[in-house]
């Protein structure tokens, strides 16, 4: 059987571009970052899942510009939006660059990195095993294989897991990505909530008595499960690039 490696390319570029950035000792609030040397960093840690997993094929991912995403023009206008005041490392660009020269990249207008790879981990017609390479925690929201480079971990996410950690973030909100989840629900609460239903099918009742609970109400329960959702197979059309947005009837096809 065919393997191919589905790979989150914005941390990878990340990751290598804040790696290789020096504070000018001259010039203060000055950064240098050497280009030539980080692109061979970026080749090294790509060629060792080669060694590792060699796979027939290897697909990196990169996320749209932040502006374009969909979930700041469809869902909220306040997602991510706290990241436009921090700047990013310099070499970012050049590795992004680097990328899409020399490897097989996939991008598309509106999506983030971890949609893609979503769509592609879950598309059926799509050959062979798939190994979705992130240290992304939100990859736990993809059933399927997946490998952590950083914790040298591999695992193996049912449906049912990837449906109940997308609705745990859904519900905890995520502080990085600019969206709040439910007044005082935490990780401890939001899991043993979690672990309460049964059946799942009653999820979303549960889940929509619970925000109404704490002071929300549906609609603003379904905009925190759109920003917290990971895409899968249908979610997206590849030809005329339109969105089909999250909606509860969903889950029951994680049951």
């Amino acid at each position: 059987m065919e393997t191919e490696l589905l790979i989150d390319g914005d941390l990878y570029a990340f990751s290598t571009a804040i790696a290789l950035q020096e504070v000018n000792p001259f010039v203060p609030g000055e950064f240098a970052f050497n280009e030539e040397e980080a692109k061979k960093v970026i080749d090294s840690r790509l060629a060792e899942l080669e060694k590792r997993f060699e796979p027939n094929k290897m697909t990196i991912a990169l996320s749209c510009p932040r502006e374009e995403n969909y979930r700041l023009t469809m869902v909220a206008d306040s997602y991510k939006q706290h990241r436009n005041k921090k700047a990013g490392p310099i070499g970012l660009k050049a590795m992004r660059a680097h990328l899409m020269s020399n490897y097989n990249v996939v991008t598309e207008p509106c999506l983030e990195a971890d949609d893609l790879l979503g769509l592609l981990a879950t598309d059926p017609n799509r050959p062979g095993r798939k190994i979705v390479v992130s240290w992304d925690k939100d990859v736990t929201s993809i059933e399927g294989e997946t490998f952590n480079p950083q914790k040298d971990q591999y695992r193996k996410v049912s449906k049912i897991v990837s449906l109940k950690f997308f609705l745990y973030q859904a519900l905890i909100g995520d502080s990085a990505d600019g969206y709040k989840g439910l007044y005082r629900i935490g990780p401890k609460k939001a899991k043993a909530i979690l672990s309460s239903i049964n059946p799942m099918s009653m999820a979303w009742d549960v889940l929509v008595e619970l925000a109404i609970k704490q002071g929300h109400d549906e609609a603003y329960l379904l905009q925190q499960c759109r920003l917290a959702w990971i895409m899968r197979n249908g979610d997206y059309d590849w030809d005329t690039k339109t969105i089909k947005l999250w909606t509860p009837e969903r889950i029951n096809d994680y049951l």
